[in-house]
Parts: C-alpha cells; structure tokens; sequence
C-alpha cells in the first residue's frame, strides 16, 4: 500500500471519528469545537487528493468511496479545517513511526512541557471537572 493510500484511508477515518465526537463535545460546554477541529496532514499527494476529489484516478479508484466522503466533508470547510503540517513539526510522529533517538527525545520533550502547562493550567481542568460533573448528575 503507498503512503498516499494509507493516509487517505487514515483521514477519511479520523473524518468519521471527528464527526462523531464534536457533538459530544459541543454538548460538554465547548460549542466553538465544530468551528475550530484542525486536522493536519503530513503527506501533501493525500490532501491534494481529498480537496481535489479526483475519484477517477486509475491508482485510487477503489477508494472512490472513501475519497468522496471525506473530501465532500473537508471541501465544505465547516467543521473540520484540512492543514498541511511539514513532517518536522508533526508530533503525531511519535506515535506512528519508528525515529532515531535525538528526534524521539525531541518529540518527547515538547509533549511533555504542554502536558505540564495544561496540568499547571487549574481554571481549564476545573471548567472541564465542572462541565462533567454536571453533564453526569443531570437527570437524563
């Protein structure tokens, strides 16, 4: 399967995940999700191909499903935003690819400094705690 395929079938299901949750998340106290949900992409001939939509390609015509659902959906450009992100910026690398020592330590460390300022945050983890707190003791 070339990298193209792989992530276009990856974007097209990281579509469906996000349109699923942003209405859970908007119903948590966070309305602004369906107006600001960023996916970026890393693989420039796989965004080309869902915002183009050229489903009559002979190599991705057995993906014409998948390519049209998604580019339909980002196309629009109402709840989810299409970005491409250099590879060196990508931190989702750290999760998906095996990488040389120095890059691994390089992802790691700015993972974990947002993961201290969001811990370090209090006002956004007590909005969050409230939110659920209520959305869980409200009758249904």
């Amino acid at each position: 399967m070339s990298s193209t395929e792989s992530e276009i079938i990856q974007a097209t299901e990281n579509t469906k995940e996000l349109l699923w949750l942003q209405p859970l998340v908007k119903d948590l106290g966070f309305p602004e999700i369906e107006k600001k949900t960023v996916m970026f992409e890393d693989n420039q001939p796989a965004a080309h191909v869902l915002l183009k939509n050229p489903t009559h390609a002979g190599r991705s015509k057995h993906m014409d499903i998948k390519i049209k659902f998604c580019g339909e959906v980002l196309a629009k450009r109402e709840k989810i935003l299409l970005k491409y992100i250099p590879t060196k910026f990508n931190l989702a690398d750290i999760f998906t690819k095996p990488l040389h020592t120095v890059r691994f330590r390089e992802l790691r460390a700015i993972l974990l400094q947002d993961l201290s300022e969001i811990i370090d945050n209090s006002t956004g983890i007590t909005k969050i705690y409230t939110v659920l707190k209520d959305f869980v003791s409200s009758p249904f």
